[in-house]
Parts: C-alpha cells; sequence; structure tokens
C-alpha cells in the first residue's frame, strides 16, 4: 500500500485498514486489488487534472459562458480536493474523472472566439478604401489571433491602414488637378518625373488589385507627394508681346475706368465738340 504513490494519505489509511480487518487471504487480495485499482484511477485523475489546469490560459475557458466556466472550476475544484488529501473511493475517482471530462468538453470559449473571428472579418470586408491584398493579410492576422485582445488589436489596425488609404485617395486627387498647373507644366522635367513616380506608385496601392501595402508605407507615400509637390518650380512665363498686350490692356482698363469713374466730364466733353 504505501508503494502506491497515487493514493493520498487517507486512501493509504483506508486501504490498510481494510488489509486489517481481513479475516482471510482472499479478502485480504481483494482490498489490495482495490487500492490498486484505485491507484490506478487516481493516477488517471492527476493527469486529466493536469491537462485541464492548462485549458484555462487558452481561449475554450477564456471566452466561455460565465456558467460553463463556473462548471468546469467546480469540476477541478472537485478533483483538487481529492488528489490534495480528501477520501474517495474507486467510483468516486471514477466519477471526478467523467465529470471532468464533460466540463471541459462543454466549454464554449473556441466556439465564441471563432464566431468573434468572423464578425472581425465582416467589418474588414466593410473597409471600402482598403484593396484586396490588404483586407486578405488583415484577415490572416486575424486567423492567427489566438486571444480575443489580439483580434481587436488587428480589426483596429486595418481601420488605421483604412484611414490613411482615404488620404492617399485625397491626395492622387490632389496631384491630378496639380498636373494641369503652372507650377507642374513649366517645373523642371526631373522634378516633374520624379513628382509622376511618386503618383503613379500612389495609385498602384489604390486600385482594387493593389499592392498589399501597410500603414508604414502608405505615411512614406503621403510624405513623398507632398515633398515632391512642393518641389515643382513651374512659373508664369512672361513674353515681350504678352507684357505689351498686357500693358496696351492695362491702359485701355485705366481709360475705361477714368470714364466709369468721372461719367459727368465724359458728359460735358461731349457737349462741347457737338457745339463746335
Amino acid at each position: 500500500i504505501d508503494k502506491l504513490n497515487n493514493l493520498n494519505e487517507a486512501q493509504k489509511a483506508a486501504a490498510k485498514a481494510a488489509i486489517e480487518q481481513a479475516s482471510s487471504l482472499a479478502e485480504v487480495s481483494t482490498a489490495s486489488d482495490k487500492a490498486t485499482n484505485l491507484d490506478s484511477s487516481m493516477g488517471d485523475l492527476k493527469k486529466a487534472s493536469i491537462d485541464s489546469e492548462s485549458i484555462k490560459n487558452n481561449v475554450e475557458y477564456v471566452n466561455a459562458s460565465a456558467d460553463k466556466q463556473k462548471a468546469f472550476d467546480d469540476a477541478m475544484k472537485a478533483a483538487s480536493d481529492v488528489l490534495n488529501g480528501k477520501q474517495a473511493d474507486y467510483k468516486t475517482v471514477l466519477d471526478l474523472i467523467i465529470s471532468l471530462s464533460n466540463a471541459k468538453d462543454n466549454l464554449d470559449g473556441a466556439k465564441k472566439f471563432n464566431n468573434s473571428k468572423q464578425v472581425a472579418k465582416v467589418v474588414i470586408d466593410n473597409l471600402a478604401n482598403l484593396n484586396d491584398a490588404q483586407k486578405v493579410t488583415a484577415k490572416k492576422e486575424i486567423d492567427s489571433a489566438t486571444q480575443e485582445n489580439a483580434i481587436t488589436t488587428a480589426v483596429n489596425k486595418a481601420k488605421n491602414l483604412d484611414d490613411l488609404m482615404i488620404k492617399l485617395h485625397a491626395a492622387i486627387e490632389v496631384a491630378a488637378q496639380t498636373r494641369v498647373t503652372v507650377r507642374y507644366l513649366n517645373a523642371s522635367p526631373e522634378l516633374r518625373e520624379a513628382y509622376d513616380k511618386v503618383v503613379k506608385l500612389s495609385k498602384e496601392v489604390v486600385t482594387k488589385n493593389g499592392n498589399d501595402a501597410n500603414a508604414n508605407d502608405i505615411q512614406l507615400l503621403l510624405q513623398a507627394l507632398e515633398t515632391a509637390q512642393n518641389a515643382l518650380n513651374g512659373k508664369e512665363i512672361v513674353t515681350p508681346d504678352s507684357s505689351q498686350n498686357n500693358q496696351t490692356d492695362s491702359n485701355s482698363d485705366s481709360k475705361l475706368e477714368n470714364k466709369t469713374a468721372n461719367p459727368s466730364k465724359a458728359t460735358a466733353t461731349a457737349k462741347n465738340k457737338v457745339s463746335t
């Protein structure tokens, strides 16, 4: 009995008492066999308890419904009480093993966790400014999540990227307007080329089949667009002819302005010419 290492002290004492009370070799053998079987079942209970304890850090338990968590906790406590010294016979130990197994199987945390992943993927699909490749990457991060907070982090990351993509779309619209201005048209060729290159890279990201650019990539593109646009040095080119025409137009405008500003004088002059 003392060599049956899975028995607690109360069980060993009960086994020894049964042997002491035996009145025949057959009864001694029966008591010894019962102790051996109990020792084996206690080993199974110990293993089941250790395996179940590790689950408490996983989604099966962490995300489980409160009532199912309680049932699991109660089964774990009952097993722990026996493993730590409470007297229990063979049938009681078997019942504890079954109870612990059922409580473990009934945990619905994994199911709830997978539902959370599906909901998160729907959120990703509804982020209209992400391209297909970016959505695939976001969903992969959700699939690889092992905790609920990791799903939340992946969704927030995708939402932030969507906001940056909105800014990139707007910057491309600004670029389209800039390319018809004197600032762009009369800029140095190398500056126009640099600007066009960044605009092209940006357009390759925002299309449905665009590149899988992350938040850092988009921020770099936005900065590059701003830098390239600020570098454009095109100015209005004034020729001598256009300058003279501008001066003539200016004089005409000045005369017209004077007439408009002093209508009584203009009328008096016209009357004098008629009298003469």
